[in-house]
């Protein structure tokens, strides 16, 4: 856990530099969401080296790393997840805005997902993960059912001469400026 607590710290400081430094003027929302990735990968390493270094969880400092650990560990999957399925969608890449239906499916599957992860992670018996790997199947096939309408729009906005303007699915270069 030591050494991919570096590699997250050292992302999370690229990471955050390029996008608010030294890229700021052209970063997407997307792009600050994504900090939170190596941020909470960064977290989860330093609470893992600290709640596996303080074994056996005796004393009152053990139980707060203990604590603090499942809590960023349950967070951090959805987080995640939540970043690969705008991606996938091409949220600020293709599209400036999501359809109100792919935001209540992605929100609903998420919050399962979190749901599912907490049961998973308070029992202890194998049939607590049948939820969370039904959740992980949803969660894929809203990705690969993402990818493929996102590829969809890209072939619409590449079909359109240059000159014109498919006011459906503007192509990048034609997105208002940001404020």
């Amino acid at each position: 856990p030591a050494a991919a607590a570096q590699v997250w710290w050292l992302l999370t400081v690229l990471w955050t530099w390029n996008t608010y430094r030294a890229h700021a003027a052209s970063a997407r929302d997307l792009h600050r969401l994504l900090c939170w990735v190596p941020i909470m990968q960064f977290v989860h390493g330093i609470l893992s080296l600290f709640n596996y270094s303080s074994c056996p969880w005796e004393t009152t400092l053990a139980l707060v790393y203990a604590t603090f650990w499942s809590i960023v560990t349950i967070l951090k999957e959805p987080v995640m997840l939540l970043c690969l399925l705008l991606v996938s969608k091409g949220w600020c890449i293709t599209r400036n805005t999501l359809d109100r239906r792919e935001v209540c499916l992605a929100g609903s599957i998420l919050a399962m997902l979190y749901a599912s992860v907490s049961v998973q992670m308070s029992l202890d018996t194998p049939l607590a993960s049948v939820p969370m790997v039904i959740m992980y199947i949803a969660m894929l096939i809203e990705i690969a059912w993402s990818i493929f309408n996102n590829l969809r729009i890209l072939k619409a906005q590449v079909s359109v001469p240059p000159g014109a303007s498919c006011e459906r699915y503007p192509r990048p270069s034609e997105r208002s400026p940001r404020p």
